[in-house]
């Protein structure tokens, strides 16, 4: 028992053997599979032979490993673990937050991008189909679509308060404002009136956000329209 502690003790805790260790190590791992045959070459097997202890050659600590071609059925990593060549994995499941690169993180159900736009500057640009070859972007299974021409088919649209509504223009009166907060110089604003009149907007302030509906004469009824504002580049 005495030479097994002396070969573990060389192997896992001497700083000043881990290189000879390692090549001891390799030439078992080159020719073998199993941490039993690394056991063969410390001759580790001879000695616990014939006893309880032979179990334990199973579960091998090996503080610093150096081998050409290292081949194990299982293997548990419970510090870090790190590959500086290629990597080649089958199904794989991760337990946390997956970092690629330091510009793409996947964590929890959110994806974020660090990456930088080279031909914008700007920081946190994330793509989608972005290969010359991508044709289309599938949500929900044929719901929402978007073409490699930027075209989107969606099943409905629902915009918010302050990019469509309703208004009206009450009898006796020319115009109405209205005020929306998305309003701005590249807005265009289109009106759909309840009735076959001629309307159009006469006025818009992005600064104060309002623009102003008008009819050339008043009317002996309400006038009622629909209002869509839409950003162009």
């Amino acid at each position: 028992i005495a030479t097994l502690e002396d070969k573990l003790d060389k192997l896992v805790t001497s700083n000043s053997n881990v290189s000879s260790s390692s090549a001891v190590l390799a030439e078992a791992t080159s020719s073998a599979s199993s941490s039993s045959a690394i056991a063969d070459v410390l001759g580790i097997n001879k000695v616990l032979e014939g006893t309880s202890g032979a179990k334990y050659v199973d579960k091998l600590i090996i503080d610093d490993l150096t081998a050409s071609n290292f081949k194990t059925m299982n293997a548990i990593v419970s510090e870090t673990f790190r590959s500086y060549g290629d990597s080649y994995l089958n199904n794989t499941t991760i337990g946390g937050n997956l970092n690629i690169d330091g510009t793409l993180l996947l964590t929890n159900n959110s994806i974020n991008s660090l990456s930088l736009d080279n031909t914008t500057g700007n920081l946190g640009v994330l793509y989608l189909q972005n290969n010359p070859l991508a044709t289309l972007i599938d949500i929900f299974n044929g719901k929402v679509k978007i073409d490699n021409t930027g075209k989107i088919s969606a099943q409905s649209i629902v915009v918010s308060k302050q990019s469509a509504g309703s208004a009206k223009i009450v009898s006796g009166q020319t115009s109405v404002t209205i005020t929306s907060s998305l309003l701005s110089v590249n807005s265009k604003i289109f009106i759909t009136p309840k009735k076959p009149v001629s309307v159009g907007v006469t006025y818009q302030d992005p600064t104060s956000g309002e623009f102003k509906v008008e009819i050339s004469s008043s009317l002996p009824y309400d006038l009622n329209f629909d209002w869509w504002i839409v950003e162009s580049q």
